[in-house]
Formats: structure tokens, sequence, C-alpha cells
């Protein structure tokens, strides 16, 4: 894709910034894996665009299924050749312990349950026009899932504006979408930008303006 020198400055001075960003921040772009550190590896976001950029994408939970027989009757799976007859075609299907990807409030259920990718480019699943496929692991998300977006990559940004994903305010954080985003006069693009003494913050969208703001993040369910 081609980019307008303006643009392209833009671009690669973003990406230095994201890059040098707090270890935390959900979304950091990269150009290669060893410079997301642990646990996490330089992904194409979205996942099913060749527009997408490289963002360093955590590996998903992969705690093993709560070991059966379970006689909980809403218990879905013991293994993921259980979610493979579940769901026909979707040979992705896994099986994991419904506390997978548990961030508080109640004891969950000790039963496992059938997550399924809603999309997978490589096997013909893609999403709808408007949408773009985030794949499972970016801004805890447990597996890939389609996200209504505004654009999938910086080609599609009017002017010097940029693409960017950007999660809720939820304390178990999931992806809200992809936005245009001009990153020099935003107040934010990634949450370490954010600082408070009064208590935790989240760079997320405003609802009211749509565009980039520090939110409170809402505390982790009692």
């Amino acid at each position: 894709r081609m980019l307008g020198h303006t643009k392209l400055a833009h671009v690669l001075l973003l990406t230095a910034t994201l890059s040098s960003a707090a270890a935390l921040d959900v979304t950091t772009r990269c150009n290669a894996t060893r410079e997301c550190g642990v646990e996490r590896t330089c992904t194409q976001v979205p996942s099913d665009d060749l527009n997408g950029e490289k963002y360093c994408v955590s590996r998903p939970s992969q705690a093993p299924p709560n070991q059966c027989p379970i006689t909980d009757p809403s218990n879905q799976c013991c293994t993921d050749v259980d979610c493979d007859d579940a769901k026909p075609g979707w040979a992705h299907g896994r099986c994991a312990a419904f506390q997978t990807g548990y961030c508080g409030g109640a004891p969950p259920p000790q039963i496992n349950v059938c997550r399924y990718d809603a999309c997978n480019a490589a096997k013909g699943h893609h999403c709808a026009a408007g949408s773009v496929c985030i794949p499972a692991g970016f801004i805890n998300q447990q597996s890939a899932q389609c996200i209504k977006s505004e654009c999938s990559g910086d080609a599609q940004c009017k002017g010097d504006k940029v693409c960017l994903p950007f999660g809720d305010t939820n304390y178990c954080r999931r992806t809200i979408g992809m936005f245009c985003v001009d990153h020099v006069t935003a107040e934010c693009t990634v949450d370490s930008q954010c600082k408070s003494s009064s208590g935790p913050m989240v760079c997320s969208i405003d609802s009211r303006t749509q565009q980039p703001k520090c939110l409170p993040q809402t505390p982790p369910p009692p």
C-alpha cells in the first residue's frame, strides 16, 4: 500500500512512540516479535486484512479443561473434539475451562465451555463488511472476534490520521474497534499516557465525541 510522505513520517513516528510505550500497554505496535517482550508475539491486527498493522499480541490463556467426568449439565465439553462436533465445519473449536480469562467477581463454575473463533481467514471464515477480525490474545480476547470498526489500517484513514485499536474501560477489557485518529492532537493513544492520582485510567473512545480520551477504568467486580 502507498502512503503520502507526510503521512508516512507520522506513521513511522507513531510506531516508534507506541513501541517505546509502557510494557503493559495492550496496543503496542511492533516490527518484530523481539520487540514485544515475554509472552507476546508481533501479529497483524486485524488478522484477516492485509491493510492491518502489526501489534504485540499476548498469547491467549491456555488453561487445560477441567477434568471430566463433570456432572453439571451446563458442561459443554471434555476435549476439543467435542467442540468440533458441536459446530460442524469449525475445526478450530477449543475446549477450555470456564474460568479461563476470569478476572474477578463470583467464583466461576468448574465446568468446560467451547470457545470458537468467529473469524479465521485461513479457513475461509471472514467478517461481514464493516467489521474486522481481532485475533485471540489482543486486549484480552479469548478467541478471535469480528468487531465493527472504522478502519483496518492506516491507508484507509484520510489525511495524517492513522488507524488505531482501542479497548473499553471495563476492568475485564475487550476491544471496541479500530478508529481513524489524529495521534498528534489526540489526548492519548495508549493507556500509559493516562495518569491520575484518583484511580486507574485507560485510553478509550469517548462515547460523546468519538475521540480518544483518558477515562476512569471500571473497578473489578466484587
